[in-house]
C-alpha cells in the first residue's frame, strides 16, 4: 500500500477494487491520477442566507476556499472534481462571491477543475466562464469510477446487472455520525458500490444517516479519519438520545 498523504490526516482504503485515500480535510484522493474529489462546496450559501435576512458571520467562503487551496497544493493535485453543488443558489452569486472564486481560481492556473452538476447547480447556473471550469452531467465515468451528485437508491443498486457496477462517488447527503451527547462529526459512508463524501463546506451541516449492517463508516476526527462499524454508530446514537432524554 502507498503511504497516505499528509501523514495521519488520510486513510487508505480499497473499495470495489479501487484504492483511495479518505482525507480528514473532507475529500478523496486518487494518487494514480493526482485527482482530488470533493462534494458540496455550496459557494455563496452565506450570501443567499443573508439575502433572506439571516445574520451570517463573514468569511465563510474565504475559509472554505482557503482550505481547498491548501489541500490542492499540499497534495500536488492536477485535477479537482467537485461532485455537485459547487454553487448554492442564484441569489448567492454576488459580485463578492464571484470575485473570491476568481481569486481562488487564479491561484491555481495549472489545475483542471470539473464540476458534476448537482441539484443546487441546476438552479444556481453554471460557474462563470472566467473560472475555466468544465461542467458535466451526473453519471460520467472517470477511469474505474462513476461520478454522481445524488447517490443511487438502494433498489437501483440491487437491480440485475450483466456485470458488477463500478465504484460510484457521490455527495448530496452530507453524511455525519453522532459520536456523543450533542456531538456529531462529518464522515464517509460506503453502501453497496457507492462512497458518499461529506460536505466540503464547514458551513453545511451534516445529516445523521442510518447505515445498514453491511455498510462501512468513517468519521472525521481531526487530524484522523477513523473507521467504525454501523453497530457502533447505532449504539452511540442510542446512548446520546438516552442522555438527552435524562
Amino acid at each position: 500500500m502507498t503511504a497516505p498523504p499528509q501523514g495521519r490526516r488520510a486513510l487508505e482504503v480499497e473499495l470495489h477494487g479501487v484504492r483511495l485515500h479518505l482525507l480528514a480535510g473532507r475529500g478523496v484522493w486518487l494518487p494514480e491520477t493526482r485527482t482530488l474529489f470533493i462534494a458540496d462546496l455550496h459557494a455563496g450559501k452565506d450570501e443567499a442566507l443573508r439575502a433572506a435576512g439571516m445574520p451570517i458571520p463573514p468569511g465563510v467562503l474565504a475559509s472554505d476556499l482557503g482550505r481547498l487551496l491548501d489541500m490542492v497544493t499540499g497534495l500536488g493535485a492536477g485535477r479537482l472534481i467537485v461532485l455537485g453543488d459547487f454553487l448554492h443558489a442564484r441569489r448567492g452569486r454576488t459580485p463578492g462571491v464571484e470575485a473570491q472564486l476568481l481569486e481562488w481560481r487564479s491561484g491555481l492556473p495549472g489545475l483542471q477543475v470539473v464540476v458534476v452538476r448537482g441539484n443546487h447547480d441546476r438552479s444556481a447556473g453554471d460557474p462563470s466562464p472566467e473560472l475555466g471550469i468544465q461542467v458535466v452531467p451526473e453519471g460520467v465515468r472517470e477511469g474505474p469510477l462513476l461520478l454522481r451528485h445524488e447517490p443511487p437508491l438502494r433498489d437501483e443498486e440491487g437491480a440485475e446487472l450483466d456485470s458488477p457496477p463500478p465504484l460510484t462517488l457521490a455527495g448530496h447527503l452530507h453524511p455525519a455520525w453522532r459520536i456523543g451527547p450533542g456531538v456529531r462529526t462529518p464522515g464517509f459512508w460506503y453502501r453497496s458500490s457507492t462512497l458518499v463524501l461529506p460536505a466540503f463546506s464547514e458551513f453545511t451541516s451534516g445529516v445523521l444517516v442510518d447505515p445498514a449492517p453491511k455498510d462501512r463508516c468513517w468519521a472525521i476526527a481531526p487530524p484522523e479519519v477513523v473507521e467504525f462499524s454501523p453497530t457502533a454508530v447505532a449504539r452511540l446514537a442510542s446512548r446520546a438520545r438516552g442522555t438527552h432524554a435524562g
